[in-house]
């Protein structure tokens, strides 16, 4: 991945990050047209459509975007439609498809270790792009990062499907160490 695609993917999840932090009372201007609220569960007063954390949004969305089940086609019946229509192009690219379903089987838990060392890595350079003037002010950033790397790989092994988790650490570690390169100039 690039430096100005990460820089992208990182302005994106700093834009559903603030969509999913708005406080309740608020008018919502930062998530104009949201379908998911019928899909909330029912608070305490009874009022329907009222989701509470980010959880709820995130599952209430999710409801409601496989409520229509014409639209709804699971990853697996993709992959089959594309076998069953295109063999030639599935039979070349197979060990590829079965790598992305492979790398797909991850727990909530380890999505959430995975989008926290994101995360880190996306503070780092959106501050670094920010104000470049005191590049003492990003070791903090970088050990964060740093540290998160090192205690999830050496708990890695307590991961069901290590292969796929480990393998999207690793890609978030070469995104790391491709932006300390590109910035070694920044290093003291």
């Amino acid at each position: 991945m690039g430096s100005s695609i990460l820089v992208d993917v990182c302005g994106t999840i700093e834009k559903i990050d603030k969509c999913l932090t708005i406080d309740k009372s608020s008018t919502g201007n930062e998530c104009s047209g949201v379908l998911y609220t019928a899909f909330c569960p029912t608070n305490k007063e009874g009022q329907k459509g009222q989701c509470a954390t980010n959880g709820d949004k995130i599952s209430a969305d999710f409801k409601s975007n496989i409520i229509n089940s014409d639209m709804y086609v699971s990853t697996d019946g993709i992959y089959n439609i594309l076998e069953r229509n295109n063999p030639s192009w599935y039979n070349q690219f197979r060990d590829k498809v079965n790598k992305k379903k492979k790398s797909m089987n991850f727990s909530n838990y380890h999505m959430c270790n995975l989008y926290k060392l994101l995360n880190e890595l996306c503070t780092l350079i959106t501050k670094y792009n920010q104000d470049r003037s005191n590049p003492e002010a990003y070791l903090g950033y970088a050990n964060n990062f740093a540290e998160t790397y090192k205690n999830y790989v050496t708990n890695a092994s307590k991961v069901q499907n290590c292969e796929s988790y480990c393998d999207v650490l690793s890609t978030l570690k070469s995104e790391y160490d491709n932006f300390k390169e590109e910035n070694k100039d920044l290093e003291g």
